[in-house]
């Protein structure tokens, strides 16, 4: 039997199984139940200088810099980056970041080889992406169209996914729900 059980306000799969021939001092099966779960952790911090502090650690394309504490874009042509490279194809990643100023054009998110992209950011806010990387280490911001704007606050973490499993053994099968 396989159901969904609430635990820990959470819902996780909850398997009963029962073995045979194992019981109590007078005979009969005992029930053995299994509550397991996948929970996402992130990692600690992948990038460096996410909040570009300083003028290091990216690589910047043509019209971008890094000033007062943003990553800005001036009339930066359509398909210009700023990346820095670290990421590790196939595994998945969270990015939040900040767009702080934006009076024309767009940033895409950049995952690994400039096919893997995010949507197109058309306004200021803070934005939450997960992907997958592909093809290549880097990630990026990457303008569409020309564009003028600053983003800050880059930050990236591996999505790692943890399973967790409980048994809990009772002789009676009566205990347990069904």
């Amino acid at each position: 039997m396989y159901i969904k059980a609430k635990y820990n306000n959470l819902i996780r799969p909850y398997m009963r199984t029962v073995k045979q021939g194992f019981g109590s001092l007078y005979g009969g099966n005992q029930t053995s139940d299994v509550l397991s779960a996948e929970e996402n952790l992130l990692s600690e911090e992948l990038i460096s200088n996410g909040t570009f502090d300083t003028d290091s650690d990216w690589t910047k394309g043509t019209g971008w810099s890094i000033s007062g504490g943003k990553a800005i874009a001036t009339s930066a042509s359509s398909g210009s980056q700023l990346y820095q490279n670290g990421l590790i194809v196939g595994k998945k990643y969270e990015t939040t970041f900040t767009i702080t100023d934006l009076t024309s054009g767009k940033f895409r998110v950049l995952f690994g080889d400039g096919g893997n992209t995010s949507g197109d950011f058309t306004s200021t806010g803070t934005y939450t992406v997960t992907f997958t990387a592909a093809g290549s280490t880097r990630l990026g911001v990457r303008t569409v169209g020309t564009t003028t704007g600053s983003i800050d606050n880059i930050s990236v973490k591996e999505i790692i996914k943890r399973t967790n499993e409980r048994t809990i053994e009772n002789e009676n099968e009566s205990n347990f729900p069904n």
